[in-house]
């Protein structure tokens, strides 16, 4: 279970528009381990699918799922910036 401070330091590389436009309902990522593939259904912006993937790592994958093509559209722009290899 990752503490509380190391939750609070994934959130560092998060750009602004992600967290401005977050309409999230929770922090998962206590449950999540390094390699492990994570699936985030309703992810918005992606503020999960960034903390999940520093957790998961580069053995791991998320995948974020979304109906609304705009949020999705801001997770993958800001998502290039900040960790790299992001799809849809």
């Amino acid at each position: 279970m990752l503490s509380r401070r190391i939750r609070h330091s994934l959130l560092k590389i998060i750009p602004q528009e992600v967290i401005e436009k977050d309409y999230g309902c929770g922090d998962p990522s206590r449950w999540v381990k390094p390699g492990e593939t994570v699936l985030d259904l309703g992810s918005g912006t992606g503020k999960i699918c960034f903390i999940a993937a520093q957790v998961v790592g580069p053995k791991g994958k998320v995948i974020g799922v979304d109906v609304d093509e705009r949020r999705l559209s801001t997770l993958l722009d800001a998502g290039e910036g900040a960790l790299g290899a992001f799809r849809a």
